[in-house]
């Protein structure tokens, strides 16, 4: 996806949740946002600023863990 090495604005975000969820309701025929969080739920599909957040979440984890000097060091900084 490439998003995740960017920071997101929450703007920026809710938007990708928007376009998605449009998506689902041109594809089922429905303005029912209700019935489009169904359908996603069902389908397995996760909003897009959820993805991300998970990503983010594994690649900290990920690099705190590294035995690593520089790595190290920068999360000593920030």
């Amino acid at each position: 996806m490439g998003l995740n090495v960017v920071k997101l604005s929450n703007t920026d975000l809710q938007s990708l949740d928007f376009t998605f969820n449009r998506l689902f309701m041109k594809l089922f025929r429905t303005n029912s946002i209700d019935v489009v969080k169904d359908c996603q739920y069902y389908f397995g599909c996760e909003i897009p600023s959820r993805l991300i957040k998970n990503k983010l979440d594994k690649f900290i984890l990920r690099y705190n863990s590294v035995e690593n000097v520089f790595c190290n060091y920068c999360c000593a900084i920030s």
